[in-house]
């Protein structure tokens, strides 16, 4: 049987764009945006810069069947396994079955790395959409600055020891 290609997944708050470029590349990695909107105030998060930044086509796909249409609202709810929204309070997909088709027809050629804007995987419809990709068999990864710095060869930040 194949093996396989990984999903990571990474909220881009508080991250450098160079540093994800650069672990794309060195994961040869997929950029896959699973905002509703890929829009942002920050002009470098918008998804037609995104692209430019990736490489284009093959290095980035925006998937808003993947996004959160209650983004605005939504409050993790870890026991929805229905997906549906409540009275505004839950993770609402804009169509999570074409989402995840789409993603695993970009997963038959290479890794991918799933973004959000959320910085917490907790709060984030990005932990969702890694357990659906677990349950059919993908290894999910979630990147955080520590994964990121361990990708890109940074020494880890020393810690400063007890004073007292």
């Amino acid at each position: 049987m194949t093996e396989l290609h990984k999903v990571y997944t990474v909220g881009y708050t508080g991250k450098k764009l160079d540093d994800l470029v650069t672990v794309r590349l060195k994961l040869n990695a997929a950029l896959v945006d699973v905002r509703y909107k890929a829009n942002s105030k920050i002009p470098h998060w918008r998804g037609g810069a995104l692209s430019n930044a990736m490489g284009g086509t093959g290095h980035y796909a925006h998937l808003p069947d993947l996004g959160n249409t209650n983004y605005r609202n939504a409050k993790l709810n870890m026991n929805n396994k229905n997906w549906g929204g409540v009275r505004g309070t839950d993770i609402v997909f804009a169509s999570l079955e074409a989402g995840l088709a789409s993603l695993q027809f970009i997963l038959i050629d290479r890794p991918v790395i799933l973004l959000c804007v959320c910085l917490s995987l907790q709060s984030c419809h990005r932990v969702h959409i890694g357990q659906e990709m677990k349950d059919r068999g993908y290894e999910v990864i979630h990147l955080e600055q520590k994964e990121i710095d361990d990708i890109l060869g940074k020494p880890p930040v020393p810690t400063q020891g007890r004073l007292f």
